[in-house]
């Protein structure tokens, strides 16, 4: 569905033992739920029905960033692409209505994420969860960079590159 991103703002709440909880404001939280409404239709099962699921993946990108050492400087341009795992029973024969979204963090060091899109989509059965994170071509060269240095190699030898990747290595021997 081709729609305007929404950002994923944040405000923080109190819960019962007074621990501060980071929750989606009532304004995004309604936008995001409507563009979730719209592609689902009535189908529940195998889709990200609600808006707190939306932000719940990006806190999970955010942690798979972290894990994979990338500084919150590469982040920006980072997208995640997620769809829910289809049906456990083989008993289902034909593909299941599902949802897919896209996020898009921007650059800085506190994480802002935006819905860039929505989409209707098809899962069959024993279909795995989708989660897949991507990074852009200069994080992934910072990061190279940085596991080659790590093991006291400063560039990529040419062989490992293509011939028409002299741009990359000019970054990489930065």
């Amino acid at each position: 569905m081709t729609m305007k991103p929404i950002k994923l703002e944040t405000e923080i709440r109190k819960d019962t033992v007074g621990n501060d909880l980071r929750w989606l404001t009532p304004a995004v939280k309604a936008a995001v739920q409507d563009a979730l409404d719209d592609i689902n239709g009535n189908a529940t099962a195998f889709t990200v029905s609600y808006a707190n699921r939306v932000y719940e993946v990006s806190l999970t990108a955010e942690r798979y960033l972290d894990e994979h050492d990338i500084p919150s400087s590469d982040r920006g341009g980072a997208k995640v692409t997620y769809r829910p795992a289809g049906p456990s029973a083989n008993s289902y024969k034909y593909g299941a209505v599902s949802t897919e979204i896209t996020l898009r963090r921007k650059s800085g060091s506190e994480p802002v994420w935006y819905l860039d899109s929505v989409d209707r989509a098809c899962v069959y059965p024993r279909n795995p969860e989708r989660f897949k994170v991507t990074i852009s071509d200069a994080a992934m060269l910072k990061a190279v960079k940085r596991t080659l240095s790590a093991f006291g190699r400063d560039v990529v030898p040419r062989e490992v590159l293509a011939p028409a990747d002299d741009a990359a290595i000019v970054g990489l021997a930065a």
